[in-house]
């Protein structure tokens, strides 16, 4: 089973998807900002990246530029997990799940690029 890569700078919201993911029995690697996730990109590849939007030290549209550019890693799919009001498009992003999250629809996409 492919692992997820949780990029979320709120703890609370990184401790109960990690919790959720790997009740699931997923193997879930979190990260604290889009820095932090490039980096654990670098040496991991898992089957989806969930990212925040906002967060301190670089953002999830930064990220999503960063990670464009870089040929090892610019195919890892990321899934948006976000409150910024509205359904911004993102390129480079499968599609925005509003928080709070509906884990069904988070599982969704889990279960299509973690199988």
């Amino acid at each position: 089973m492919e692992s997820v890569l949780l990029v979320e700078d709120d703890e609370d919201i990184r401790e109960t998807l990690d919790e959720f993911l790997t009740g699931q029995g997923y193997v879930v690697e979190t990260a604290v900002n889009g820095l932090d996730g490039l980096q654990k990109l670098e040496g991991h590849r898992p089957g989806l990246v969930l990212l925040d939007l906002m967060m301190p030290v670089m953002n999830g549209w930064e990220f999503l530029e960063k990670k464009k550019i870089a040929p090892e890693i610019c195919k890892v799919p990321v899934l948006l997990i976000s409150a910024v009001p509205g359904k911004p498009y993102v390129p480079g992003a499968l599609a925005t799940l509003r928080k709070p999250i509906d884990l069904r629809r988070l599982m969704d996409f889990v279960e299509l690029y973690c199988a």
